[in-house]
């Protein structure tokens, strides 16, 4: 073998050698970009829910335990009615417990998901199970509040919940990616609801806007006394069964 066809064998080599190299560094920047994303989208939605909760700061029975540290609530509490009052809180923190005052009735925003479950979980607690995305950005919705209707049939704040839950069903069932991080869940103490037949609901909430949102699916709580239990499933979620079910004889 000659010089130049030495030459001409090294160099070919080191050609692969490089085009394998800069494939490597490719794919790694593929794939942190691609984390990098993701954990930007897990960013902003613990943002939205932290959010949710301190837009609704006054009223939650819980004082969003599951977000904030109770030896910090006081304090975060008052520093958020101050920035409300001074305009720097957009928008500012919502001032009534009634959702039904403040249900966007244009339609400006479409909810798909479902209030799927409801269980008793011993005590005075409950735990609530759904998922939700707007249909419009295909993302998990801001925040969900769960809500129980009082004496005179009106929905009031009770909580906000944990989000970004993975539902791999869904996205197998819708064949949507977008599914797989849409779900959310709370447990839910009751020790403020009223007695008798109650209706436990679940909202989107708009952090943009302070608007609320129904999700599909309605549950009844029935307090007696001491006594708890849930009397009603999800009457969606029993239809949605029922599809399944038929679906599964075809």
């Amino acid at each position: 073998m000659d010089k130049k066809e030495y030459l001409l064998i090294n160099r070919s080599l080191l050609s692969k050698i490089i085009c394998w190299f800069l494939g490597i560094i490719t794919v790694l920047q593929i794939h942190n970009f691609t984390y990098g994303i993701e954990k930007m989208q897990l960013w902003r939605q613990n943002y939205l829910k932290y959010k949710g909760c301190l837009l609704l700061i006054n009223f939650t029975h819980d004082n969003c335990q599951n977000l904030i540290d109770s030896y910090y609530f006081e304090s975060y509490r008052q520093r958020a009615r101050y920035l409300s009052e001074m305009g720097f809180l957009h928008p500012g923190l919502i001032q009534t417990n009634r959702i039904q005052d403040l249900v966007n009735t244009n339609n400006e925003r479409e909810v798909e998901g479902l209030f799927e479950k409801l269980e008793f979980i011993g005590g005075n607690n409950l735990l609530a199970t759904g998922w939700a995305i707007f249909s419009d950005t295909g993302l998990p919705v801001d925040a969900i509040v769960l809500s129980y209707d009082n004496s005179q049939g009106e929905s009031i704040v009770s909580a906000v919940a944990d989000m970004t839950i993975s539902r791999p069903y869904l996205v197998q069932g819708f064949k949507g990616q977008k599914y797989f991080k849409s779900g959310w869940q709370k447990v839910l103490s009751t020790h403020k609801f009223p007695q008798g037949n109650i209706n436990v609901k679940a909202w989107a909430l708009d952090t943009d806007t302070a608007k609320f949102y129904l999700i599909p699916g309605i549950h009844i709580v029935n307090k007696n006394g001491q006594n708890l239990s849930v009397v009603s499933i999800n009457r969606e979620e029993g239809r949605r069964k029922r599809e399944e079910g038929r679906g599964k004889r075809e």
